[in-house]
């Protein structure tokens, strides 16, 4: 998950509940071109990478970025429907 901690678990149980509101809210905003910022909005997470004989030099890591899941279903609904 990004910034706003939901994760994918979240979005699907209230999809479950709620799929016409969310089938609405992506609908419109793919109609008018819309994408929030705030799920455009990614937190790096510095990783240590595997294997490596010493941690103190800056190429033993590698930076993983955490993206919004609702803009992560907005871009793949945007990606398929173009």
């Amino acid at each position: 998950p990004g910034n706003d901690g939901i994760s994918f678990t979240i979005v699907k149980r209230a999809y479950t509940v709620a799929p016409e509101l969310f089938k609405r809210i992506y609908s419109i905003l793919f109609e008018v071109g819309y994408h929030p910022k705030a799920w455009r909005e990614a937190v790096g997470v510095v990783l240590p990478k595997p294997n490596k004989p010493d941690y103190s030099f800056p190429k033993s890591y590698s930076i993983s970025s955490l993206l919004n899941c609702l803009g992560k279903t907005l871009e793949k609904i945007m990606a398929t429907r173009l």
